[in-house]
């Protein structure tokens, strides 16, 4: 489905991504997991067309990604939620999920989709005249989410989705996460909370300054002493 292979992205000169090859296979979990500034976020931005200075491949269903405008991406099926959900502040649930609805292929099933939205995330659909700045951070990332499955995705990528949340809250959005997947949609899962995005991930790649430095499923990974040492303190 997605073959990205020896992906490498300078800023400034300096290295944020080097010789990266990933492979995404239709309908599972693939985690990405690192610290802060392993280059997890640059690697979801290549993918989505935001960075201009990235070389090497991105293939999706066969298709060559890398020098396409983001809006061409995110009409392929590709939908990045970024970090920090940004969502309209002044417009209500309703209206952000909307704002989702870009692509040609989304917009005749809008009504359908959501409407499907709300009856996988009931707290939306009791929100949905609230403003979004008035939601709490779950319900806001429930929205960002949201709003990414109104464009119909093939492939949804999740920028750090539980960052600065409860860890009640946390387990709910991972929840949702496998939700999407059992319901057909394939994800990337970016997260620094190794242990949880491991356990739900069907295979997951380490990122440590840029490269990648262990790969395998989530539960060999998970299980792998020197990984539970390094990222998990245990």
């Amino acid at each position: 489905m997605l073959k990205i292979t020896d992906l490498s992205v300078r800023y400034d000169g300096v290295l944020a991504l080097e010789d990266v090859s990933i492979e995404v296979h239709p309908r599972e979990i693939v985690a990405v997991v690192g610290a802060n500034g392993a280059g997890k976020s640059t690697l979801l931005a290549a993918i989505s067309g935001l960075l201009r200075n990235a070389t090497g491949s991105i293939s999706f269903q066969g298709e060559e990604l890398l020098g396409k405008e983001a809006y061409e991406i995110v009409g392929r099926g590709i939908v990045h939620v970024p970090e920090g959900r940004r969502l309209f502040p002044f417009l209500t649930v309703e209206e952000n999920l909307w704002m989702g609805a870009y692509p040609e292929h989304a917009r005749s099933a809008r009504l359908q989709l959501i409407e499907e939205i709300y009856a996988m995330l009931p707290r939306l659909a009791e929100r949905r005249t609230q403003l979004a700045n008035t939601l709490s951070g779950g319900e806001q990332q429930m929205c960002a989410i949201g709003r990414g499955l109104m464009s119909k995705p093939n492939l949804l990528m999740l920028d750090e989705p539980t960052l600065g949340l409860a860890p009640m809250l946390a387990s709910e959005v991972l929840q949702i996460a496998d939700q999407i997947r059992r319901r057909g949609t394939t994800l990337i899962l970016v997260e620094q909370q190794v242990g949880k995005a491991l356990k739900l991930a069907d295979r997951g790649y380490v990122l440590e300054r840029g490269r990648i430095v262990m790969q395998n499923t989530g539960a060999l990974l998970l299980a792998d002493a020197d990984l539970r040492r390094a990222y998990m303190g245990i």
